[in-house]
C-alpha cells in the first residue's frame, strides 16, 4: 500500500467559509460534550478509589491474616512494625497499610512489606501463596539473613514487579524466578557490600535466569555475585550490575541491537561499550576501574550523563567529538571538569546560552578568544586555574552577567579598548547593563582601573583585589547606587577615597586595605546606611576618629589599622553607636587619651544576645533567586599572628587597639563584652592594674596586654578562662604570685617576661612561702597591693608599712617628750620664759 502524505503550505492555505446554519446547534452540542467529559472524569475517579479501597474478598482477608500470624520479626525491632498493626478483621483488608486491591473483583494485587524487620515465616507461609493474583511484591529492607530466597515465587504468574533488595537473603538465586515471564522490574540488589556477596548467580547463571524475561525493563543486581557475561534482553532499558568482582569479558554482540539506556556497573568496563548507541546514562563512580577509558565511548552520541569519578583511570581521555560543532546550549556540567589532568577541551562551534564554568581546575595557557565571542553567554567562571595572558573583553559580552577570572596568572592591563574606540556609540553603558559580578582578583594585573567600568550601572560586586593596579579609585564608583561590594585591597592605588557617596548608597562592603590612599574619610559615607564592612587598613588616611560612623546601624567590621589617625576617641551621643560592632581594629595609629569606656557599653554585638545561637557567615547574595554568594574576608591579629578570615562568622568578636598612645586605666566596664574572642591592648601607655572583670570573657582565646605600664597582680579570675590559648602580659610592672589554673600552666616565661615582681609556676622563678596571689577588687594601687608579701598587714583594705609607721611614731614620741620636759620642769620653764 502506498503511504499517504500530508503537506500544508502556510501560503496556499485558505480558511473555509463559515456555514451559519450550524451555529444554532452549538449550545446543545456544547452541553452534551460537557456531560460526556464530566461522566468520564467521574468514572476515572471511582475506578481510582476502588483500586485502592476496593471491597476485600473474605478469602483474601483470611490469607493476609494467616500470613501475618506466620511471620516472625527481629528481636530488636519486633515492636516497631507499622504496616501490620493495621491488619485486623474489623476493617476492609483493602484499606490495610501495604495492601492494594483491584477495583473489580476485590483481589489483592499489591503487597508491600518493606522495612518491617521481618526475619522469617515467608518461605512456609500458606497465606502468602494463596494470594495468586499478586502483581507487585515488595519485601525490601527486612532481616531474612541468613535465609535463601523462598522457593515457589514462580506461583505468582501475574507478578510484574518483584523487589527483594536489601532483605538479607543469601545463597543462590532460585531458577523459579526465570519462569515469571511477566516481570517488568526485578531488584535483587544489596547495599551491604562484603568480600563474599550474599546472593550469587552461578547455577543457574544470569543467562539461564532471565532467558525468558522478555518483558523485563529494569534489572538491578547490584551486589550480586555474577560470573557470566550479559546477553540479549531486547527491551531492557536500565541495568545495574555494580559490585560484581567476578564479572569479566565484554558484552555480547546480541546486546548491541538492544535498547539499553542506563548502565551502572563496576569492576569491569567492556571495551565495546561504544556499541550500545542508545546509552544516555553511564554511572561508573567509585568502581575501582583502572587502565584506559575505552576509545569506543566517543561513539555514544546519545550520552547525556557520564560519571567516571573516583576511579583509577589512566591514559588519555577519548575524543568526545560529539561535543563539538553542534548546537549545544544551556550550561556545561561541572562534573565534566573534575578530571585532574584534563589539558584540552573542545566545545567550539556550539551555542551555549547560559554559563561556562571551568573553575577550580588546573587549566593553563591563554584564555581562548573564542570564549569572548559567545554573544549569549551570561556566566563565565574560569577562576582558580593557571590561565595566563591578558584579558580582552569586547562588545559581544553584552549579556554577560557574571565574570569571574580570579585566582589565575593573568597579566597586563584590563583591556577595554574595544569599548573606547570612536565606532562605539556613546551609550556604551547599555552594553553592560546585565553585568552584576566582576572578579579579577588574585592575578598580576597592572595599570589603572578604566573609567569605563562605571558604565556597568547594574554592577553589584567589583573585586579587583590582590593585583598591581595603580592610579586612583574612579570617583564615579561612589555614585553607583547598585554597587554592594567594592573590594580593591592589596594594590598600589593612591589618591583619596572616592566621594561623594550619594543618598540611597547600597554599599555593604568597602575594602581598600593595603593601598596608598590618603586624606580623610568623607562624611558622605554615612549615606551608605547598609554598610556592614569598612576596611581601610594599611593606607595613609589621616584625621580624628570618625565617631559619626556610629550612625551606621548595620556596621559590624571597622578596620582602620596602620594609618595616620590621631587624637582622642570621642563618644558620640547616639542610641545606635556601633551597636552591631563585632570586629574593630584601630591598631598602629596615633590615638591618645583614655580608652573609650562609654563606647564599650554601646557595643551590644560583643555582649550576650540571642543571635549567639544562630551564627551566620557575612556574605552577600548577588543573585536573589540562586545560591550565588560573595564571601567577605578580613585580616585580624589573633593569637599573636595576622590571619585572614575567609569566612566572617557573626559570633566572632575582636578588639585591637594596640600600638597607639592610650593612657590611663583599663575600664572595668570592658568586662561587659562577654562574647569577646580577641583583645589586644598592647604597646600603649596604660597604667593601673588589670581589671578582674576580664574574667567575664568566657570565650576569650587571645589576650595581649604587653608593653604597657600595668601594675599590681594578675587577677585570679583570668585562670578560669578555659579557652585562652595565647596570653601576653610581658613588659609591665606586675607583681605577686601567678594565679594557679590548668590553662595558666600551659604558658611559658615569655608570656610574663620583664615583670620582675612575678613569681611561681609556670615561671622559672619560685615564690617565698609568704608570697600570696594578689586578689584585685579595685583599681586603686594601694588596695591592689594590700596583701603583697612586702607588706605585713592591712587596715580597711589598705596595706600598712610597719617600718615607716614605727619611724613616724618614734619621731612623734621624741618631740612630745621634749615638749613635756620644757613645760613641766621649773628650771627649764624659767629659762624658756626668760
Amino acid at each position: 500500500m502506498e503511504q499517504a502524505s500530508l503537506y500544508i503550505s502556510c501560503q496556499d492555505y485558505k480558511a473555509p467559509a463559515l456555514n451559519l446554519k450550524y451555529l444554532s446547534h452549538f449550545p446543545t452540542m456544547i452541553q452534551q460534550f460537557a456531560w460526556v467529559i464530566l461522566l468520564f472524569l467521574f468514572v476515572i475517579n471511582i475506578d481510582d478509589n476502588m483500586l485502592i479501597h476496593g471491597q476485600c474478598l473474605e478469602d483474601q482477608s483470611s490469607s493476609l491474616l494467616q500470613l501475618k500470624q506466620s511471620l516472625s520479626f527481629s528481636a530488636l525491632f519486633s515492636s516497631t512494625t507499622s504496616k501490620l498493626s493495621s491488619w485486623n478483621s474489623t476493617r476492609d483488608c483493602c484499606s490495610w497499610d501495604g495492601v492494594t486491591c483491584d477495583g473489580v473483583n476485590g483481589h489483592v494485587i499489591g503487597l508491600d512489606l518493606s522495612e518491617e524487620f521481618i526475619s522469617g515465616g515467608v518461605d512456609n507461609s500458606i497465606g502468602l501463596f494463596k494470594l495468586t493474583y499478586l502483581e507487585r511484591l515488595n519485601l525490601a529492607y527486612n532481616e531474612f539473613s541468613p535465609k535463601p530466597i523462598p522457593l515457589g515465587l514462580d506461583r505468582f504468574y501475574n507478578l510484574t514487579h518483584l523487589n527483594l533488595s536489601n532483605s538479607g537473603f543469601t545463597g543462590q538465586v532460585p531458577i523459579g524466578i526465570s519462569r515469571m515471564k511477566r516481570l517488568v522490574s526485578l531488584d535483587l540488589s544489596t547495599m551491604f557490600f562484603s568480600l563474599n556477596p550474599l546472593l550469587k548467580l552461578e547455577n543457574p547463571n544470569l543467562r539461564t535466569l532471565v532467558r525468558n524475561l522478555s518483558e523485563l525493563r529494569e534489572l538491578n543486581l547490584d551486589g550480586v555475585n555474577i560470573s557470566m557475561n550479559i546477553f540479549q534482553l531486547p527491551l531492557l532499558r536500565s541495568l545495574d550490575i555494580s559490585v560484581n568482582p567476578l564479572l569479566q569479558g565484554s558484552m555480547p554482540e546480541l546486546l548491541h541491537k538492544g535498547c539499553l539506556e542506563t548502565l551502572v556497573m563496576s569492576e569491569t568496563l567492556p571495551e565495546n561499550i561504544g556499541s550500545h548507541t542508545f546509552l544516555s546514562t553511564i554511572v561508573l563512580t567509585q568502581s575501582g576501574f583502572s587502565g584506559p577509558i575505552p576509545p569506543s565511548m566517543s561513539k555514544l552520541t546519545q550520552l547525556l550523563h557520564l560519571d567516571l569519578s573516583v576511579n583509577k583511570f589512566t591514559g588519555p581521555v577519548p575524543h568526545l567529538n560529539f561535543l563539538r560543532n553542534n548546537s549545544l546550549n544551556g550550561s556545561v556540567p561541572a562534573p565534566l571538569f573534575t578530571l585532574p589532568t584534563l589539558k584540552k577541551l573542545d566545545l567550539s562551534q556550539n551555542q551555549f546560552t547560559d554559563s561556562l564554568d571551568l573553575s577550580t581546575n588546573r587549566l593553563e595557557g591563554t584564555i581562548p578568544l573564542s570564549i569572548f565571542r559567545l554573544p549569549s553567554l551570561k556566566i563565565l567562571s574560569l577562576s582558580s586555574n593557571n590561565f595566563s595572558g591578558t584579558i580582552r573583553l569586547s562588545i559581544n559580552q553584552s549579556r554577560l552577567g557574571i565574570l569571574d577570572l580570579s585566582n589565575n596568572q593573568i597579566r597586563g592591563k584590563i583591556d577595554l579598548e574595544d569599548w573606547l574606540t570612536s565606532v562605539i556609540p556613546v551609550d556604551i553603558g547599555s552594553y553592560l547593563e546585565f553585568a552584576l559580578f566582576i572578579s579579577l582578583s588574585h592575578n598580576f594585573l597592572s595599570g589603572e582601573i578604566p573609567m569605563s567600568i562605571c558604565e556597568a550601572t547594574s554592577l553589584q560586586v567589583l573585586d579587583l583585589s590582590n593585583n598591581s593596579l595603580t592610579g586612583s579609585v574612579p570617583r564615579c564608583l561612589s555614585s553607583n547606587l547598585e554597587l554592594r561590594v567594592l573590594k580593591l585591597r592589596n594594590n598600589n592605588l593612591h589618591g583619596i577615597i572616592p566621594e561623594p557617596f550619594r543618598k540611597g548608597c547600597g554599599l555593604r562592603t568597602l575594602d581598600l586595605n593595603g593601598n596608598r590612599v590618603q586624606g580623610d574619610i568623607s562624611k558622605t559615607l554615612s549615606n551608605c546606611t547598609l554598610l556592614e564592612i569598612l576596611d581601610l587598613g594599611n593606607n595613609q588616611i589621616s584625621g580624628t576618629f570618625p565617631s559619626w560612623l556610629g550612625e551606621l546601624a548595620y556596621l559590624r567590621v571597622l578596620v582602620l589599622r596602620s594609618n595616620n589617625f590621631y587624637g582622642h576617641i570621642e563618644h558620640q551621643q547616639s542610641n545606635s553607636t556601633f551597636n552591631m560592632f563585632q570586629i574593630i581594629d584601630l591598631s598602629s595609629n596615633k590615638f591618645t587619651g583614655s580608652l573609650p569606656a562609654e563606647l564599650f557599653l554601646k557595643w551590644k554585638g560583643m555582649m550576650t544576645h540571642e543571635d549567639n545561637y544562630n551564627q551566620q557567615i557575612l556574605r552577600f547574595k548577588y543573585l536573589p533567586l540562586s545560591d550565588s554568594y560573595y564571601q567577605d574576608v578580613v585580616t585580624v591579629t589573633n593569637k599573636g599572628m595576622q590571619m585572614e578570615l575567609v569566612k566572617i562568622s557573626t559570633i566572632f568578636t575582636s578588639i585591637d587597639l594596640s600600638n597607639n598612645q592610650f593612657e590611663g586605666e583599663i575600664p572595668q566596664v570592658i568586662g561587659d563584652l562577654t562574647e569577646l574572642y580577641v583583645l589586644n591592648l598592647s604597646h600603649n601607655a596604660l597604667t593601673g592594674s588589670i581589671p578582674s572583670s576580664l574574667g567575664n570573657f568566657k570565650q576569650l582565646e587571645s589576650l595581649d596586654l604587653s608593653d604597657n605600664k600595668l601594675s599590681g597582680g594578675i587577677p585570679k579570675q583570668l585562670a578560669d578562662l578555659t579557652f585562652l590559648a595565647v596570653l601576653n602580659l610581658s613588659f609591665n610592672q606586675l607583681v605577686g604570685r601567678v594565679p594557679e589554673g590548668a590553662q595558666f600552666q600551659t604558658f611559658n616565661n615569655a608570656s610574663f617576661e620583664e615583670n620582675y615582681g612575678l613569681c611561681g609556676p609556670p615561671l622559672s622563678k619560685s615564690c617565698r612561702d609568704d608570697v600570696m596571689e594578689v586578689p584585685l577588687v579595685s583599681t586603686t594601687p594601694n588596695k591592689d597591693l594590700c596583701k603583697f608579701s612586702l607588706f605585713k598587714d592591712c587596715i580597711d583594705g589598705n596595706f600598712v608599712d610597719w617600718q615607716l609607721m614605727s619611724v613616724t611614731i618614734g619621731f612623734g614620741v621624741g618631740i612630745g617628750i621634749a615638749i613635756y620636759i620644757a613645760v613641766s620642769w621649773p628650771t627649764w620653764n624659767r629659762l624658756c620664759v626668760a
